[in-house]
């Protein structure tokens, strides 16, 4: 997307994430909504931008309400951050951590809640695995997205099918919605809704027998279930418009206006935060450009040029005979 920003659709990387995102947003209000189905706990749902620069949306947010407003206590009480990335294509969920979450704390017990659900609705798929990669502060850019969070003290994790951050599919520009498969969009969005469920919920855990089994992943099926053609709307919204920095970064985006508009349906209290580079010390710099023309030229090659240059020092070499010998060449001719 940086060479070609209006091209940056980015389906896998990170429509898909945005669309289980609002999905869950979606299947969560209901619960909220009753009186006696509201859990104890808030959720927070966050759509940052400006992944590929080194997650300025994300530093941003963190920076306006851990830094800026001292009033703010959003993130005064985190149980943990889940971050999602890449979760459109077959294969089995990764727990990217940058620090193992301890025995018994949320963090585990969400991974535990998730392996549950992963066992009981889908025995057949790979159990979700936990990949663990300390943060390198002499790298330039962040592998993962809940490192911005964990450096900040904040348990955090990413969930995604992918193994590497380095993974090609994340650096193409190919990332179309034609890649995605929204059977695995609805796969992996039960699959967090449930475990969500199971720690907002713990007496779901506990088994129709009253011994511990587990979380079963029962809530969010039938009319409930999370709906194929509610993540294809979603991922046609967020890949209808380029999501590069350059063209979100302002206030009056389109994309920008329907996510807000989206979330709006669903959570109370949606604002937005627009950042934009320090002026002093720029970590990056935005064009206002999103495109241009490119011309290709095409050359001759380089075995042609020297061809070329071994005619002409020829024909050169010729003439330099000529010219020292004319007399004796005159009194040939005479």
């Amino acid at each position: 997307g940086g060479s070609a920003p209006s091209l940056a659709q980015g389906a896998d990387t990170n429509g898909s994430g945005v669309s289980i995102l609002l999905e869950l947003a979606r299947l969560f209000s209901s619960l909220y909504s009753g009186s006696r189905t509201q859990p104890a706990y808030s959720l927070v749902f966050l759509l940052s931008g400006g992944g590929k620069l080194n997650y300025a949306g994300t530093k941003r947010w963190l920076d306006e309400h851990l830094d800026l407003d001292a009033a703010s206590d959003v993130l005064s009480k985190v149980k943990y951050v889940l971050c999602l990335d890449s979760l459109g294509k077959d294969g089995g969920l990764k727990f990217h951590v940058s620090k193992p979450p301890k025995e018994g704390s949320d963090g585990a017990v969400f991974f535990e809640n998730l392996r549950s659900v992963s066992a009981a609705l889908y025995p057949d798929l790979p159990a979700p695995e936990i990949i663990h990669k300390k943060i390198n502060l002499a790298d330039e850019l962040f592998a993962w997205e809940h490192e911005r969070f964990s450096i900040r003290r904040l348990p955090a994790f990413t969930v995604s099918h992918l193994s590497n951050p380095k993974a090609l599919d994340r650096q193409t520009i190919l990332d179309t919605p034609a890649s995605i498969s929204t059977k695995v969009l609805e796969r992996n969005t039960r699959l967090l809704a449930e475990a969500l469920a199971c720690s907002l919920y713990p007496r779901m855990e506990a088994a129709a027998g009253g011994e511990a089994a587990g979380c079963s992943g029962q809530l969010f099926a039938g009319s409930w279930q999370p709906k194929e053609s509610s993540l294809a709307g979603w991922l046609n919204l967020v890949t209808s418009y380029p999501r590069h920095p350059t063209l979100i970064s302002d206030k009056n985006s389109e994309l920008t206006k329907s996510l807000t508009s989206a979330l709006a349906r669903y959570v109370q209290d949606v604002s937005t935060v627009t950042g934009h580079p320090d002026r002093r010390e720029p970590e990056f710099a935005l064009y206002d450009t999103p495109s241009a023309v490119m011309n290709i030229y095409r050359v001759k090659p380089a075995v042609f040029d020297l061809l070329l240059s071994i005619v002409i020092c020829s024909y050169l070499a010729v003439l330099y005979l000529i010219l020292q010998n004319s007399t004796t060449i005159l009194s040939v001719l005479s």
